[in-house]
């Protein structure tokens, strides 16, 4: 055998023994807690077939010197990853039957429970969890969680304010309740629109939870979603990254990523992410309704339906895919009469007391009303029947069981926004802002539609207000830029036109666009058989404080500095980047 063999066969063996020791099962002479921490570490990097062959196989042992309850817990969680929640269910109930004494399992039972929508076992779970420890903080986040579905926000809002408390007389510093310390707070700050208990949350928390454990994946999705809250997806992004690097098999990460995908109609990523996610955890809600979303989008109502089914079988009263449902009703049916839905929504925190006759009443009420005093021999407009639509159902369904859903109401109007329903996104947005004001989404989804049909000065105050609230929110803050831009610009109106440009820049394009505009006028009215009730805007974006004409005019339509094209409309507004 010549040199060169010899030395390819010595580096194939020493390669071999490396791979081999790699994979090779935990030895039988390891200790059981040796083999529970190696579990853990398979488990935070996303091994986990090989968490559950250790644990598995640790629980049919039943050692001695393994905590049995911390051995269940385990074994749960790594079941859940996968999107086992029955197998991970049994085995909880098995090891609470076992361990009745142990706090800790009955509040992984609550958020189980929690997450497919049975809220009366999740408030047994909760009350037998705190009877046992008043300080178990999973129970505690899935009260808080219960109170808001239920809409009980003043509990709910001292549910949130208690980890905060918490963390200030324990000091904890375990990655796990920290984590959960981390969630509790954040919801507390988004709801008093505290920026320095965001900063904590971001810079303290989740630092300190990856000091005591830099495998914690869970700190590094804690922040990118904080972050992501605010459209900081310059920061947002890197983070979720970290966590992937870590657990490559986060499947809630992967959701995260679609989601966020979602905001940026870059449909092929939602896609990857959360077919991705998928393959992880079957039947995850999350990434269902992210490609439930994307087929809504290209009006796919078959794809969305089947999607949405299966994301119901998981949690049939899950707001966000509730809000998806009702939005696939209307594209099926038809967008509903806006005086109907007004008179709807506006009555959605006495809905559980009226019998649906009386409800039928009222909306149909509400139909006749808007006639406006029309020739009562009239047909009636379609929309306002007496009988209640399948989308009108699931808002009645959704209000009997929380008067206050706000975030339901926030999720719908975002979705019909989308497809520049504005007329129906501004009641939905508003009503969600008088149910449950300490929300910022629907305050700044309103001041964009405000931005979206030219209603600048109400959009002013109402993104303003929303500043004050949410200092770190990219999208309200280059909003609010966008404005400032557009109050150094001049204005030439005509008799059909409204047209905004820099004075310096775009003078004389715009002089010559509204005369162009009012010539052919006439021409295109009589074309199309349609003429605006109301000047059109059109709006010139030119460069102005270090930034060119078409990131002004991006943020313009989105909020965001990229838009791929040069000039778009709302159906209200044009907006466009100068051709100068």
């Amino acid at each position: 055998m010549n040199r060169f063999a010899v030395r390819f066969l010595c580096r194939f063996c020493v390669i071999g023994l490396v791979v081999l020791g790699w994979f090779a099962p935990i030895n039988a002479a390891d200790s059981p807690k040796e083999r529970l921490a190696v579990a853990r570490e398979h488990f935070q990097k996303g091994r986990y077939g090989e968490a559950l062959e250790i644990l598995d196989s640790l629980a049919k042992d039943v050692a001695k010197d393994v905590d049995a309850v911390e051995l269940a817990k385990a074994r749960c969680e790594a079941l859940l990853a996968q999107g086992e929640r029955d197998a991970a269910e049994r085995i909880l109930n098995e090891a609470i039957k076992a361990h009745e004494d142990a706090a800790e399992l009955h509040g992984l039972l609550a958020m189980i429970h929690f997450e497919r929508g049975r809220y009366d076992a999740a408030d047994a779970s909760v009350a037998q969890a705190l009877k046992l420890d008043s300080n178990q903080l999973q129970a505690r986040l899935i009260q808080a969680h219960l109170w808001t579905e239920r809409g009980e926000i003043a509990k709910a809002d001292t549910g949130y304010r208690w980890f905060v408390r918490y963390y200030n007389s324990q000091q904890p510093n375990e990655a796990e309740p920290l984590l959960f310390v981390g969630e509790g707070a954040a919801q507390y700050a988004r709801w008093h629109s505290v920026a320095q208990i965001f900063d904590f949350c971001v810079n303290t928390v989740a630092k300190d939870a990856l000091k005591a454990d830099k495998q914690c994946w869970q700190a590094h999705q804690l922040t990118g979603r904080l972050l992501l809250e605010k459209y900081n997806r310059a920061q947002g992004i890197p983070e979720l990254k970290a966590a992937l690097a870590i657990n490559p098999n986060a499947a809630d990460v992967h959701v995260l990523l679609a989601q966020s995908a979602v905001g940026e109609y870059n449909w092929d990523e939602v896609e990857d992410e959360a077919k991705r996610a998928l393959e992880i955890a079957p039947k995850t809600p999350g990434a269902l309704r992210a490609l439930a979303e994307a087929k809504l989008y290209f009006r796919d109502a078959d794809a969305a339906e089947k999607l949405l089914a299966e994301a119901m079988e998981i949690n049939p009263v899950d707001q966000e895919t509730l809000a998806l449902v009702a939005t696939l009703r209307m594209l099926q049916d038809g967008w509903p009469d806006v005086a109907r839905l007004k008179v709807l929504v506006d009555n959605l925190d006495r809905i559980a007391g009226l019998k649906p006759d009386e409800i039928s009443s009222l909306l149909a009420k509400a139909g006749r009303d808007d006639k406006d005093g029309k020739d009562q021999k009239e047909e009636p407009k379609e929309g306002v029947a007496s009988e209640l639509s399948r989308f009108e159902r699931i808002v009645v369904e959704v209000a009997t069981r929380n008067p206050k859903p706000g975030y339901f109401l926030t999720a719908l109007g975002e979705q019909v926004d989308r497809f520049r329903q504005h007329a129906i996104a501004e009641p939905l947005f508003k009503q969600a802002i008088t149910l449950m004001p300490q929300l910022s989404q629907p305050k700044t989804a309103l001041g964009q539609v405000y931005m979206q049909t030219g209603r600048i000065d109400d959009a002013k105050k109402l993104l303003d207000d929303a500043f004050k609230a949410d200092p770190y929110h990219v999208r309200v803050s280059n909003m609010r830029k966008v404005l400032k831009v557009l109050d150094d610009y001049s204005t030439v109106t005509t008799e059909h036109f409204v047209i905004r440009a820099d004075a310096k820049l775009d003078k004389l394009l715009a002089r010559y666009m509204a005369e162009y505009l009012e010539e052919v006028y006439p021409e295109l009215t009589t074309l199309f058989g349609f003429e605006p009730e109301t000047r059109t805007q059109i709006e010139i974006y030119n460069e102005a404080k270090g930034l060119n004409g078409h990131q002004w005019f991006s943020a313009r339509m989105v909020g965001l500095p990229w838009v791929q094209t040069i000039g778009a409309s709302t159906g209200s507004i044009i907006a466009m980047t100068s051709p100068s």
